[in-house]
Formats: C-alpha cells, sequence, structure tokens
C-alpha cells in the first residue's frame, strides 16, 4: 500500500516570474494527499455557497472532498504520478468541464502555498457586486486574491481547469484575466498569476505565469478592499467538518449511527491556537494568529493555515485500477 507520507509528483512549466522569485522554469512538485486534500478544503468560494448553520455548508465540504475521491488517482508505474480515474473519463463534456474547473481551482491553491507562501485564496465574488460593476463592461474578472504568509503580499490568480494541453489562445486569456487588478488593500499586486492544470496523456500537469504588463491589455486600476467576515470563505468548511466529526465521536460513544464524515476517511483538525475562534466564527482573529504563528503551526505538523488535514489509510490506496493491493 502507498505510505500516505510519501511523495507523488506534479510536472509543472513556469513562465515570466521574476528572477526573485525563484520559481524554476521547469519541475515536478513534491505532494501528498495529505496537501491535495487540505488545498481542496480550503480553496476559495464564491459568498453564495456559505451557510450559517446547518448541514447544507457541511455537505458542500464532503461535496470538494468527493470529486477529489472521485476524479484523481495514482499511478505508481508512472512515478506516482496523478491521473484521471475511470469513473472521471466516463462523465459527459458538460460534468467534466465542471470537475476541471474544481480540480484548477485546488491545485492553484496548492501551487500559490508550496512556491509562493500564500496559502490563503479568496474566491473574487466575496468582495461584491460593487467591485465586479468596477471593471471594464465586457471584461472578465479573475479568481482569487491570494495572501502571502508576510502578510505583506498580495497576488492575482487566475485559475483555469482543462482536458488537455491548453493553446495560446487559453493562455492569454488567462494572461488578460489576471491582469484585471492593481492593488489590494491599498498595496500594489505582487504578482497577476495566470493558472492552468490539465492533463497530459491522463496525467495531471501544471502550467503558470506571471505575465509581463506589455503583453496584455493594461491593468484596470482597481483597489480591493476586503469585506468583514471574509475569512469565513477560507476557513468555514473545514471549521465545519471539525464540528462534524466531534458530533460523530458523541455518537459513537452512545451507540448511534455516525455522520458520513467516515466514509471519507479524513481527519480534519485545528490548531488549538485558533480552535476556540472558529468555534465562535471569528475568523478575522483566526487569520491574524495564523499570519503570527505559521512557522510554530509548520513546526507542530499543522498546516501554515493553522490547520491540520489527513488523508486516512483507504487514500494510499487511491492507485490505478488493475494494480494489485
Amino acid at each position: 500500500m502507498q505510505n500516505l507520507h510519501n511523495n507523488f509528483l506534479i510536472e509543472y512549466e513556469s513562465y515570466g516570474f521574476p528572477h526573485a522569485e525563484n520559481v524554476p522554469r521547469w519541475g515536478r512538485l513534491p505532494v501528498t494527499w495529505h496537501d491535495v486534500l487540505g488545498a481542496a478544503l480550503t480553496v476559495g468560494r464564491p459568498p453564495g455557497m456559505r451557510y450559517i448553520y446547518g448541514r447544507p455548508s457541511l455537505y458542500e465540504a464532503f461535496f470538494r472532498l468527493s470529486l477529489v475521491l472521485m476524479a484523481l488517482e495514482q499511478n505508481e508505474s508512472a512515478g506516482g504520478e496523478l491521473q484521471r480515474t475511470m469513473v472521471f473519463d466516463s462523465l459527459d463534456p458538460t460534468e467534466k468541464g465542471a470537475v476541471n474547473y474544481f480540480l484548477g481551482m485546488v491545485f492553484c491553491k496548492l501551487f500559490s502555498e508550496k512556491l509562493f507562501k500564500a496559502p490563503w485564496l479568496l474566491h473574487f465574488d466575496v468582495f461584491g457586486d460593487e467591485l465586479r460593476a468596477s471593471l471594464v463592461p465586457g471584461n472578465s474578472r479573475p479568481d482569487f486574491i491570494g495572501h502571502d504568509l508576510a502578510g505583506k503580499r498580495w497576488h492575482i490568480l487566475e485559475s483555469k481547469g482543462r482536458a488537455a494541453k491548453p493553446g495560446e489562445t487559453e493562455i492569454d486569456g488567462a494572461k488578460r484575466q489576471a491582469m484585471r487588478v492593481t492593488k489590494v488593500e491599498g498595496r500594489p499586486v505582487a504578482l497577476h498569476i495566470a493558472a492552468i492544470t490539465y492533463f497530459g496523456r491522463d496525467v495531471l500537469k501544471f502550467y503558470w505565469c506571471d505575465p509581463e504588463p506589455e503583453e496584455t491589455e493594461k491593468s484596470e486600476e482597481i483597489d480591493i478592499r476586503l469585506p468583514e467576515g471574509v475569512w469565513g470563505n477560507y476557513y468555514e468548511p473545514a471549521s465545519d467538518l471539525i464540528r462534524a466529526a466531534g458530533e460523530a465521536s458523541q455518537m459513537a460513544r452512545r451507540s448511534l449511527p455516525t455522520s458520513p464524515i467516515e466514509e471519507l476517511d479524513i481527519r480534519v483538525k485545528a490548531h488549538p491556537k485558533i480552535q476556540p475562534l472558529l468555534t465562535e466564527r471569528s475568523w478575522q482573529r483566526a487569520h491574524d494568529i495564523s499570519l503570527k504563528l505559521a512557522d510554530v503551526f509548520l513546526e507542530g505538523g499543522y498546516r501554515p493555515d493553522g490547520l491540520r488535514v489527513k488523508a486516512g489509510e483507504s487514500w494510499g490506496r487511491r492507485r490505478s485500477a488493475g494494480e494489485d493491493d
């Protein structure tokens, strides 16, 4: 069985990043199932997916993780790379497009966290109709606003998921979207990133670039301001799973039917420094403390955002069909 702590590799191509960022032109990023599921659970979402309380928000978390479970598996004969499952291949084109879009967001977030130390991605739609109205009519907005661990740099990211390697037209379109916004909270955007996750010979691959201004249309002079409670869009799915796991444990002790969280075989935990804040739904304070204690969290086996996402043993068997267990 695959050791869950062993890395598998995602081949990537980078273009146009400043030399100071130290991003290799070509590379293979080592990640684990823990990394992938952590990104799937926390990647930014539109505000329409938020719920104050109740089961729908929990089921959204199940939905995110189930998409990964359905779509991806490891091919150990190809060096442990991620590939599409047969179930994914059997979907109709519209369904595949939706799954590819979600996978694009997941791996955009994962690469941002791993190579730019920017784990916090907020979906652009959380900033509301007022911001969307300020964009030039007919121009598409980017997908994410990213925040780094130092708390000083903001990035704009456009994420796409494709069934095959993107062509120049698709890359140019992603570049234009990434260049839309120039400032966040009064600070100039550090990087405008166009990121495309795609499949080559059924193996998952990743392309991203930081387009030069002269390569694209002129950026619009837009300064994004964070609305109150915005970090709930980041932390809420994980917080709901943690609460559901606690409820399931109590039910098990009383010999009652348990939550479907057990079927996903995943464990989510928050560092004691932020767990009470998540319970209180004090999202801003949880984010601010994570900025200060990211190194402490990493040393303790948590992610820099203060969460620990662990795949269970069944994820170690996420291998291609036909291989022996």
